[in-house]
């Protein structure tokens, strides 16, 4: 069991995926490629009309932020916390 301060992991090899969280930032600060524009003859009726909501260039950071704290906290409840964990005794002898 690891423990750090008060605080044990009951596996505690699952904390090495916060080392990743730099690559999920970069995976989700990416956008998808544009879409391919394809002549539909019906849109004409649609010429001329403005987006009054454009699609963001880039995610907000707070969303980002958001994003990767949600993924730590998972990293972390899957690590098994445990406050204050028993610690392990030697076994000598008969149950």
């Amino acid at each position: 069991m690891f423990l750090l301060g008060p605080l044990g992991f009951a596996t505690p090899w699952l904390l090495l995926a916060l080392a990743a969280l730099p690559v999920l930032w970069l995976i989700l600060r990416a956008l998808p490629p544009a879409p391919k524009t394809v002549e539909f003859p019906a849109t004409r009726l649609l010429a001329g009309l403005a987006d009054p909501n454009p699609v963001a260039v880039r995610t907000p950071w707070w969303i980002l932020l958001l994003r990767i704290l949600a993924m730590a906290a998972l990293i972390l409840a899957f690590a098994g916390p445990v406050w204050r964990p028993a610690p392990d005794t030697p076994r000598d002898g008969a149950l």
